[in-house]
């Protein structure tokens, strides 16, 4: 049986000496049906914006179940 879930994604900047690190919403997706959590993140992973894809390792995904 599916469930059903929601997605955001954050850009957070590494810490430099001199910044701290920074959080921004790249955008929040609208509810969908998937298995599981690993299946709503593969979801949510196709849904990252073109500019961000150099940037993978600062991406965070976040899922959350209903």
């Amino acid at each position: 049986m599916k469930k059903l879930f929601r997605y955001a994604l954050l850009h957070v900047t590494p810490v430099t000496k001199d910044t701290p690190s920074e959080t921004t919403l790249i955008s929040i997706g609208d509810y969908f049906l998937a298995k599981d959590e690993a299946s709503a993140n593969k979801i949510a992973i196709r849904n990252i914006p073109e500019e961000y894809v150099e940037k993978l390792d600062e991406v965070v995904v976040v899922i959350s179940p209903f």
